[in-house]
């Protein structure tokens, strides 16, 4: 667990200061463009979640990034780097995500973006907003880990588990 949350505060640190980056070097409509035409680092005041939904609704982010952490908090009491690393790697980068961002809610009432994909923007038209930043990367990480545990990692143990009882039965 000692691990797990070394990684979560390096994670946070990580986002949080490349947030405060942003808003120093940023602010104000300096954009530079990282690779052109697919990544421009752009400052960006975010009052909503995911792709600007939820804006302005700060009570409603709330009370679900609080029910989330509750899960995610239980999630973190099962990590273990020796038996689990992979579960225990996509644990912490989902807290790591929420976390970054409810900082930034608290502090601030809205959370810094400034990563910026126009070449989304021209594939997918204006159907939200493509801009994110480290913490909103976390959360597809984790996930993604999360889905590898579930998918290929968890089913063969149990398997090997009920071959293991069904041999000692014989």
């Amino acid at each position: 667990m000692i691990i797990s949350l070394i990684i979560i505060i390096f994670l946070i640190a990580l986002d949080q200061v490349t947030k405060f980056l942003a808003s120093s070097y940023l602010m104000g409509g300096t954009d530079v463009s990282f690779i052109k035409g697919f990544i421009t680092f752009s400052y960006v005041e975010n009052n909503g979640a995911a792709y600007g939904i939820f804006s302005n609704n700060q009570l409603i982010l709330a009370i679900i990034t609080f029910v989330a952490l509750i899960g995610f908090g239980y999630l973190f009491t099962l990590t273990s780097y020796k038996n689990k690393k992979v579960f225990s790697l996509a644990v912490v980068f989902i807290i790591s995500g929420t976390l970054g961002n409810a900082l930034d809610r608290v502090t601030l009432g809205y959370v810094i973006d400034f990563l910026y994909y126009p070449f989304l923007e021209r594939m997918l038209g204006s159907i939200g907003s493509f801009s994110n930043n480290f913490s909103d990367l976390y959360l597809p990480v984790g996930m993604i880990l999360l889905a590898i545990h579930i998918l290929f990692l968890e089913k063969p143990k149990k398997k090997e588990k009920d071959g293991n009882s069904n041999s000692t039965k014989s």
